[in-house]
């Protein structure tokens, strides 16, 4: 059998010529690396986004820990007063990993809340909206073969909210808030770790509660960052593993 192939070899020489078959070649031996070169890309990109977001979730970290918020916000002696309220809710269903490489279906009720106040020396702010979820529940195996339950149930079982206690605000009420202290030009843009929902930067949130929240986010930025950086590492062992065995493969041919 062997001879035959090298028979074979020697025929398309002559009728091809060795330079278009040894182009031929060059070109087989480059597909065989194309799963080596895709895994080293991907593990590049990993890399890439994992130091990004380490960087990113450490600054933000840092910044945050620099915050005194007495220093940066007053708590108004007089209260203000809530003029609106806009409340939706709605049902949702997504997928979510459940720590390995399987996920599970949940169902949930989603709210949505913001607050319109008048400040005491006049005039009036919106404050930024604040999303929560209530009520999850894992759904079956074939759950998005049916329809979508009702998992809110109305507004009443709302108690998360961050102004008045859990329960939703209502018109009219008068409830503590804040301003900051100095800040020249857009507050909101100096103060970006309070989530100014206006341009004054006028809360009806406390303060401290957001700054929480963004030591929260940067702490999640910065496990992404570090998550990546690990399965980019895993990825280049395997890409580089996986030329070392075409390698010998092909020395051995």
């Amino acid at each position: 059998l062997k001879p035959f192939w090298l028979k074979l070899e020697s025929g398309i020489v002559r009728a091809f010529g060795p330079s278009q078959v040894s182009s031929v070649q060059s070109t087989m031996n480059i597909k065989n690396f194309i799963p080596a070169l895709i895994c080293g890309g991907l593990s590049l990109a990993m890399l890439i986004g994992g130091v990004v977001c380490t960087i990113v979730g450490n600054s933000q970290m840092k910044a945050a820990g620099q915050v005194d918020v007495d220093s940066d916000f007053l708590k108004l002696e007089d209260l203000c007063t809530i003029s609106s309220v806009d409340h939706t809710y709605k049902t949702k269903r997504e997928a979510r990993s459940t720590g390995s490489d399987s996920s599970e279906t949940v169902e949930f009720c989603e709210d949505s809340v913001t607050y319109t106040f008048a400040v005491p020396d006049g005039g009036e702010h919106v404050e930024r909206q604040h999303v929560s979820s209530r009520g999850e529940q894992t759904a079956g195996f074939l759950a998005e073969l049916s329809a979508l339950p009702d998992r809110c149930q109305g507004a009443s079982g709302f108690n998360q909210d961050l102004v008045c206690n859990g329960r939703i605000c209502q018109q009219g009420d008068a409830v503590p808030c804040w301003k900051p202290r100095s800040c020249s030009g857009g507050c909101s843009s100096q103060l970006n770790w309070a989530n100014c929902g206006n341009s004054a930067c006028y809360k009806v949130i406390d303060p401290r509660i957001e700054l929480a929240e963004t030591h929260e986010d940067a702490s999640m930025i910065g496990l992404f960052g570090i998550l990546l950086f690990i399965l980019g590492g895993g990825a280049c062992v395997f890409g580089a593993c996986m030329t070392a065995c075409i390698m010998r493969s092909k020395a051995s041919e």
